[in-house]
């Protein structure tokens, strides 16, 4: 389970988390599964998506997405069998959103040094 997107920027998906097809939230476009493109003008898209999902998380959880990264970095592990808080159902699905975001967050930072970005990604 240890995919990967190569090219425009690095990135390992969330081990156990994260579906290889939240890439495609992002806008861009598919240039030849499994790879993708995206230029200066999806970063609106991105920035918007973000927000929404940053939004959502909080609805959601009743915790903001920065809070929640600050925790995995304090604990510096994503979840372990022996830790309470972190071996819920509400840590797993906190997670999956967390990982959705902490991906867009790549693609817009790539974006954002870059005037396109072309990446190939394993499924």
């Amino acid at each position: 389970m240890g995919r990967h997107i190569n090219g425009g920027f690095d990135y390992k998906f969330w081990f156990g988390v994260q579906p290889s097809d939240d890439i495609k939230l992002f806008g861009g476009c598919d240039a030849s599964e499994p790879a993708w493109l995206w230029s200066q003008e999806d970063i609106p898209f991105i920035k918007e998506k973000l927000k929404t999902l940053k939004i959502e998380f909080k609805k959601k959880f009743k915790m903001t997405y920065r809070v929640f990264m600050n925790k995995i970095k304090q604990k510096g592990y994503l979840s372990s069998s022996a830790d309470a808080e972190t071996n819920t159902g509400l840590w797993n699905d906190m997670s999956k959103l967390a990982a959705t975001i902490d991906l867009g967050t790549h693609i817009k930072l790539a974006l954002e040094n870059e005037d396109y970005i072309n990446v190939d990604y394993e499924e």
